[in-house]
């Protein structure tokens, strides 16, 4: 009993920091488009040229009068925004949404001190000028032309937004919550048993508000956030101990860097013990009531248990299929029926969050592919222009207007990579300015580059100027004041009359918004995966206990109906792994633990795993491996599971009577594995999103209900993740040839924090 406690205990803590991640992240978005819409505001032309003209000028009044229309619309789109307002160099209130600020003297608040270089979010407090709980985002207006300081713009946010993001969690419990808590550990939000009256009023002093702001702990997840998270410092973010009410809790806290805050969520131990306790004297009264009443426990669970839980898995494969909009719907009052609301509720969150994710994503990538058109006529105008001047240093003057402006970040550098030219972009993107550029190697550490391995840098020099050839990747990067960005780069050689390189030409784009975009994506998969794992858990349980017959003896039709509910409930288990898999890779947390490896026998393993299926369809497998085949130095257990998915995939889809083939060799540095078969092929049209999450060829949805869409593209992230690659032929009606490349040198040792689920 007191390791199911302690199953179910993690389970809940799992829950608790998991949730509590997922809002982590929602309120960073939130703070970062926010910072966004400040940028935007003090960005403007129209700001500059107010702040430049002077008070008594004819265009002052025409200006000022831009400037109120632009600070009206923008409070009427956000109804989260409370004031907009400017000040000039003094600090005195030159424009405002308020007019009764107008002329207000505001030299001494932080928020026009600390914004005269960066942004700055000022924390939320009690703002004695409008009479309200609040904070504020300002972000420093310069002169284009010189950097000149001319003032702040300042967006004064309510508290309303970040509330909403807490207030929904927890509502199907008594006492679970979340709340956010300054770095003074002064609550920010109420939570469900205090009133406003606690904000920034009432310090939290529980144990674990306290580690939330450990030095140690702060600092650690300010440099690497919570992807790859320390197992000791995970521990340490999981709490059994008192609240502010002095009741004991289970609870987690998540620190979040960009504002200084601490995001708590909690639930009271004796609503959990409640929880474990019930199931006990469940367990406890139906062990008692089958050696009594059997007939009637059977007829019992045959209405009110099995017929639920059928519904409730296939509910849940239709959902797992993709359809969001099914509804389980099933009205009883217990378990059972609080499991089927939580998937109805989950199913709809889920739509939507995909809905926003993909709208999001779609946006990104229209914004990208028009960026990367851009990028690309830039970089070639540039050259062109190289080329039809002399090529020398004085030259550069008559083709300067033609890029000094440009969005991206473009440099011209001599053969040996000092730098010639830098265009505005530059600073604005990196923060160094042209007299710190010009005459330093581009992208080396004293600028904003060394951050990548030795061997990049050195594979990239061979690809500008030994092979002479265009060089397009994404290369991490620092900016003037530490920060970190992602950029995608594209360098260009110039060749000279005598065929040797005399220019290059460098074009940027910061891609981090992309990438976080992307990140959130796979963030969102994990969550939504663990989220799964407890009722799924439950289930088996459940069928488990069924089936061995702890709640009395089943009839044949009982029998049969708590085998196709754990069938399906094993189909589900699968999704889920799928998903934690691919969230596990991508986040880099999967643990690489490369040894001599004999494929030929990875292969007979799954072989032996799937002989079964092979028997049922009568198909045959033939595998051919070079004899002097070596062993490679890999992950076994990643290895495993490419073959797992393409030998499965192999049988599934090839006919009754079919032939699949195995054959392992090695060519150059690489070994090579092919997995063949005769059967339904994929239709040209599908063959490009083939290797896309949850895709699914239109051939085989027909004839093969069952399939997640998730196996190639997890095959795939393996082996690139490896250092391989993956491509396929196939053919309608003829069959598909799948192979994959290892580097004969094996993989190297990979630290991590969790192994791949099989």
């Amino acid at each position: 009993m007191n390791s199911t406690l302690g199953i179910i205990k993690n389970d809940v803590f799992d829950e608790l920091y998991y949730n509590g991640q997922a809002m982590v992240l929602h309120v960073q978005t939130y703070i970062n488009d926010q910072k966004k819409t400040g940028e935007v505001l003090a960005e403007a032309s129209v700001y500059r040229d107010f702040l430049k003209q002077d008070v008594n000028s004819t265009q002052y009044s025409i200006i000022k009068e831009k400037i109120n229309e632009r600070l009206e619309r923008t409070i009427k789109v956000d109804g989260n925004i409370i004031e907009i307002f400017i000040l000039n160099k003094d600090g005195k209130i030159v424009a405002s949404t308020e007019k009764s600020h107008l002329a207000m003297d505001k030299a001494s608040d932080v928020y026009f001190l600390n914004a005269k270089n960066q942004i700055y979010i000022k924390d939320i407090y009690f703002s004695n000028t409008i009479k309200k709980n609040g904070y504020t985002i300002s972000v420093p207006i310069l002169d284009e032309a010189n950097n000149r300081f001319l003032g702040v713009s300042v967006v004064r946010y309510s508290t309303k937004g970040i509330e909403s993001i807490l207030n929904g969690y927890g509502r199907q419990n008594k006492s679970k919550e979340a709340f956010l808590i300054n770095n003074n550990r002064y609550f920010l939000t109420q939570t469900r048993f205090t009133s406003e009256s606690v904000v920034l009023k009432q310090v939290v002093d529980t144990q674990n508000a306290k580690d939330c702001f450990d030095p140690t702990e702060v600092e650690y997840i300010t440099r690497n956030g919570y992807i790859g998270l320390d197992e000791s410092v995970g521990k340490r973010q999981r709490v059994e101990s008192t609240d502010y009410r002095g009741i004991p809790v289970l609870a987690t806290h998540n620190y979040i860097p960009e504002t200084k805050w601490c995001l708590i969520t909690k639930i009271d131990q004796s609503e959990f013990l409640s929880s474990s306790n019930t199931i006990s004297r469940i367990f406890m009264l139906v062990f008692v009531l089958s050696l009594v009443f059997v007939i009637l426990i059977s007829y019992m669970l045959a209405r009110q248990i099995i017929k639920p839980i059928e519904k409730l898995i296939l509910g849940a494969g239709i959902i797992a299929g993709g359809n969001y909009d099914y509804i389980v719907d099933i009205k009883s009052k217990d378990e059972v029926g609080d499991l089927a609301f939580e998937f109805d509720k989950m199913s709809m969150a889920i739509k939507q969050s995909r809905l926003e994710i993909n709208q999001k994503v779609n946006d990104q990538t229209e914004e990208i592919v028009t960026k990367n058109e851009d990028m690309g006529k830039q970089q070639r105008a540039i050259i062109n222009i190289l080329e039809d001047v002399e090529l020398a240093k004085g030259d550069l003057e008559k083709f300067k207007l033609a890029v000094e402006n440009a969005s991206d970040h473009i440099v011209i550098t001599d053969a040996e990579g000092i730098v010639l030219y830098a265009n505005k972009a530059v600073e604005r993107i990196t923060g160094f300015n042209n007299s710190e550029v010009v005459g330093k190697k581009a992208g080396n550490d004293e600028l904003w580059g060394g951050l990548m391995e030795k061997s990049f840098y050195k594979k990239m020099w061979k690809t500008i100027k030994i092979d002479k050839k265009i060089f397009s990747g994404e290369i991490n990067n620092k900016k003037k004041n530490g920060d970190k960005y992602i950029s995608f780069s594209s360098i260009s050689p110039v060749i000279g009359k005598n065929g040797e390189v005399v220019f290059f030409v460098g074009v940027e784009r910061d891609i981090t918004h992309e990438k976080e975009v992307d990140r959130m994506k796979t963030d969102f998969i994990s969550l939504a995966s663990h989220q799964l794992r407890t009722p799924l858990s439950a289930m088996r349980w459940f069928s488990e206990m069924l089936l061995a017959g702890d709640a009395g003896k089943l009839s044949k039709d009982q029998t049969e109906f708590v085998k196709n509910i754990e069938s399906a409930n094993a189909r589900m288990i699968v999704l889920v792994n799928s998903l934690l898999n691919i969230s596990r890779i991508e986040s880099g947390r999967i643990v690489v633990d490369p040894e001599p490896t004999d494929l030929k026998q990875l292969v007979d393993d799954q072989l032996l795993e799937i002989d079964k299926q092979l028997k049922d369809k009568k198909q045959t497998a033939v595998v051919s491996v070079n004899k002097n085949m070596p062993k490679i130095n890999v992950d076994p257990k990643l290895i495993r599971e490419v073959y797992k998915n393409l030998l499965t995939n192999a049988s599934k889809y090839t006919q009754d009577g079919g032939q699949i083939e195995i054959f392992i060799s090695s060519k150059d540095k690489e070994i090579i594995s092919q997995v063949s078969d005769n059967g339904l092929g994929i239709p040209t049209a599908s063959q490009e999103h083939i290797f896309e999450r949850f895709f699914r060829a239109e051939n085989v949805v027909k004839t093969e209900t069952e399939g997640t869409g998730l196996g190639l593209y997890l095959a795939k992230a393996i082996v690139e993740s490896s250092g391989g690659k993956m491509w396929f032929k196939s053919e309608i009606g003829k069959g598909t040839s799948f192979w994959f490349s290892l580097p004969l040198k094996g993989v190297k040792k990979k630290a991590g924090e969790i192994t791949i689920n099989s």
